[in-house]
C-alpha cells in the first residue's frame, strides 16, 4: 500500500492542469497522499488546495509557452528552407547543413541514382503515357531499390516489425508524379496532425515544371 506519493514538480504528474487535478483527486481518494520536492502544498485543508490549483495552472501555461515557443521556431526554419525530419522524398537527401539536396548518389546494387529513377518515372509517365502500373512493374522488373529497401526499414505490425516488402507499386508511383516537390516546390505541414499554415518553400528540382505537368494530360495516371 503506497501512503505517499513524492514528485519533484507538480508537471511531473500530468501534461495538462485538468489531468494534474484529476491525478490528485484520485490518488487522494484511494489514501495516497502528494508531496512535492519544490513546490509548498499541502491538500489537507481549503488554502493548500487552492495553491495546488493554482501551480497546476502554472505548469499548463508554461507547458504551453514553450510548445509555442518550440511551433514559431520550426515554423521559421521551414520557412528558411531547413528540413525538419520525417522521410525524406525519394530522390533527395539532407545534406550537412540540414537543407534538401538532389541525390545523384548511386544506389545500392544498382547502376541509377534515386534522381535517376524520378527522373526516368517522369519520362515514362508524361513522355511514353505509360500507367502508374506499367512503370511500377518496370522498376520492379529492374530491381530498383525503394526508399524501404534501401532503409532496410521495417514496418510495425501489432507488436511485431516485419521488413515491407520493398516493391515499387502503383500508389507509390502516383505519390511521386503527382508531388509538387519534383518541380520544386515543398508544403511544409500538409502532414501535421495540427493545425497549423502551410508553408510553401523552394527546393532544388528534379523535374522541370513542363514535364510535372504532362502526367496531368495522361488518362493513364489514374490506372
Amino acid at each position: 500500500m503506497i501512503d505517499l506519493l513524492l514528485i519533484y514538480r507538480l508537471d511531473r504528474l500530468g501534461r495538462s492542469a485538468r489531468i494534474i487535478l484529476n491525478s490528485v483527486h484520485d490518488l487522494e481518494s484511494d489514501g495516497v497522499k502528494i508531496r512535492s520536492m519544490t513546490e509548498p502544498f499541502d491538500t489537507g485543508d481549503p488554502s493548500g488546495r487552492f495553491l495546488l490549483t493554482i501551480l497546476a495552472g502554472v505548469a499548463d501555461l508554461e507547458r504551453e509557452t514553450i510548445i509555442e515557443r518550440l511551433w514559431y521556431g520550426a515554423n521559421r526554419a521551414a520557412r528558411a528552407g531547413k528540413w525538419l525530419g520525417g522521410i525524406v522524398p525519394y530522390g533527395y537527401r539532407v545534406d550537412s547543413e540540414g537543407y534538401l539536396v538532389v541525390c545523384e548518389e548511386l544506389l545500392p546494387h544498382s547502376d541509377m541514382t534515386e534522381a535517376g529513377v524520378v527522373r526516368l518515372i517522369f519520362h515514362m509517365v508524361a513522355n511514353q503515357g505509360h500507367s502508374c502500373i506499367k512503370v511500377s512493374e518496370y522498376l520492379n522488373a529492374l530491381g530498383v531499390p525503394t526508399a524501404y529497401a534501401r532503409d532496410d526499414r521495417k514496418v510495425t505490425r501489432g507488436k511485431r516489425k516485419q521488413k515491407t516488402a520493398g516493391i515499387w507499386r502503383p500508389s507509390r508511383i502516383r505519390g511521386i508524379i503527382t508531388s509538387t516537390t519534383y518541380y520544386g516546390l515543398h508544403i511544409y505541414g500538409k502532414r501535421s496532425k495540427r493545425k497549423r499554415d502551410l508553408i510553401e518553400r523552394e527546393v532544388p528540382a528534379i523535374v522541370d515544371i513542363e514535364t510535372w505537368e504532362k502526367h496531368r494530360q495522361s488518362s493513364e495516371v489514374i490506372k
